[in-house]
């Protein structure tokens, strides 16, 4: 599971905060003894990352299942939801409950199309693809949500130059 942290508009300052997810998941299938802020939950070890803002509480469902959209319903953990936030803009440390992608820092709206980044370094990864020339006809996973459109070479130039500009300023 990928476990990037994402970047999300501060909700004090407005500029990049860190959201960083409140557990960390492994696969615990060998483990028997665990420390204190580590639980179980089905094959996965979860470890409680801030054990005084977040406790671990099973999901009712004994097998893990994420669910990593709004759009998914029904028991197991919502990932890129409850969280700590850390700006360094504002030296904020808090707890926080986002609306992912709604709440993303790295997000344009070109032409009626929403392209969305992770972070700074997904937002670099998406911007160095939209200047290749040409392009590798496989992307990796992070490059395969970029709208159909924004790949043309008329939307590219576009779309390069405010990401360009939005990297540089902040």
């Amino acid at each position: 599971m990928r476990s990037d942290t994402l970047s999300i508009k501060c909700p004090k300052c407005g500029g990049c905060a860190d959201f960083l997810e409140p557990f960390k998941f492994t696969n615990g299938i060998r483990a028997d003894d665990l420390p204190e802020n580590f639980k179980r939950w089905g094959r996965l070890i979860v470890e409680e990352l801030f054990p005084d803002h977040f406790a671990w509480v099973d999901p009712e469902i004994s097998k893990p299942r994420f669910l990593q959209s709004t759009d998914d319903d029904g028991p197991g953990y919502r990932l890129n939801h409850r969280g700590m936030l850390d700006c360094k803009k504002c030296d904020s440390f808090e707890k926080v409950a986002i609306d992912w992608p709604l709440d993303a820092y790295w997000r344009w709206n070109i032409k009626g199309f929403e392209l969305l980044a992770r972070n700074r370094e997904h937002a670099l990864e998406i911007l160095s693809y939209l200047r290749e020339r040409p392009r590798p006809p496989l992307r990796t996973p992070g490059l395969k949500h970029i709208p159909t459109p924004l790949l043309q070479e008329k939307h590219a130039v576009e779309v390069s130059a405010q990401m360009a500009q939005d990297l540089m300023a902040a």
